[in-house]
């Protein structure tokens, strides 16, 4: 049997889904990229996370808010190329202006 097919006993057919929890695949792959990322930065591995922060944002916008309130992000904070990730001009206003996101 594939790895991905339901065992005959489970009832409950997200219990066999390649991720557990709330959200969409699409949801749940941006949390990975974002976790990810969070463990690059806080090792000092800025470009590889900045790489992976991308992708989450680009997954799901709120990643953006998130890296601004998330401590692991801190050594980031005043990079230049951290800053054009999360307040580009396709972001959501929040993401824009660091008085609203930082709140």
């Amino acid at each position: 049997m594939a790895s991905w097919q339901a065992h005959d006993d489970v009832t409950d057919e997200r219990s066999w889904t390649p991720f557990e929890g709330e959200g969409t695949v699409k949801e749940q792959l941006a949390i990975m990229h974002f976790n990810r990322g969070a463990e690059l930065c806080l090792i000092g591995r800025s470009a590889e996370a900045l790489a992976e922060l991308s992708r989450a944002i680009e997954l799901d916008t709120t990643c953006a808010n998130t890296a601004l309130a998330d401590d692991a992000w801190a050594a980031l904070w005043e990079d230049p190329r951290f800053n054009e990730l999360v307040f580009c001009e396709e972001a959501p206003m929040a993401q824009r202006s660091p008085m609203l996101a930082l709140n």
